[in-house]
C-alpha cells in the first residue's frame, strides 16, 4: 500500500496534480455574445510578444519559452491560441489534439489582467472553437498549488478524473 510506504518514509504531501475531463453535458459555458476578448491562432510572426507574455505568466526563461511556443506553432497537431483585448495580447493557451480528443495546456492570462474574468472567457472561446472542430473529448491538468486555475477549470465544466499526490521527505 502506497500510503503505508509514504508514512514509513516520513514523507509529506507537497502538492497534488489533477487530471480533469470536460463534461459538456454539464450545461455550463454558453458563451455570452458580449465577449471582450478575441481568440486568434498564433503565427510565427507573433512569437516574440507571446514569449514575453509566457514569461510574465509562467515565470519561465526566454530560451525555454521560445522553444516551447515555437514548437507549438509549428506542430501539426497543436493549436497555439492568443487572446487579444483591443488588439493587445493578454492571454494564451495551446491545444494538442488527435482524432476527436484534445488536451489544453499553457493557458494563462497576463498578471495585469487576472481576476477580471478573462481566463473564463478564454476557456469559453477555446471550448467553443473545439466544439466547432468536432472535438468532444477534452482534458486539462492542474496542480493543487494553482487553486485559481483549478477553480476556473471546474467552473468551466471540467471534472477531476484522477489525482496524483507528490510526496517528499522534506517539503520546502
Amino acid at each position: 500500500d502506497g500510503k503505508k510506504v509514504v508514512k514509513k518514509l516520513g514523507a509529506k504531501l507537497c502538492f497534488t496534480e489533477h487530471f480533469l475531463r470536460f463534461k459538456s453535458s454539464a450545461g455550463n459555458l454558453k458563451l455570452k455574445r458580449c465577449t471582450q476578448i478575441k481568440l486568434q491562432e498564433a503565427d510565427l510572426k507573433d512569437i516574440e510578444p507571446i514569449v514575453t507574455l509566457s514569461r510574465q505568466i509562467f515565470n519561465n526563461n526566454y530560451k525555454d519559452s521560445k522553444s516551447m511556443i515555437e514548437k507549438s506553432i509549428k506542430a501539426d497537431n497543436i493549436i497555439q491560441y492568443t487572446a487579444l483585448l483591443d488588439e493587445h495580447l493578454i492571454g494564451m493557451a495551446a491545444v494538442s489534439s488527435e482524432t476527436g480528443q484534445a488536451s489544453i495546456f499553457g493557458l494563462g492570462i497576463s498578471p495585469k489582467y487576472q481576476g477580471k474574468g478573462f481566463g473564463k472567457e478564454l476557456m469559453s472561446l477555446i471550448l467553443e472553437d473545439l466544439e466547432k472542430r468536432g472535438v468532444q473529448n477534452i482534458t486539462i491538468e492542474a496542480d493543487s498549488i494553482n487553486k485559481n486555475a483549478l477553480e476556473l477549470y471546474i467552473k468551466s465544466g471540467f471534472e477531476i478524473e484522477t489525482s496524483y499526490g507528490y510526496y517528499k521527505k522534506i517539503c520546502e
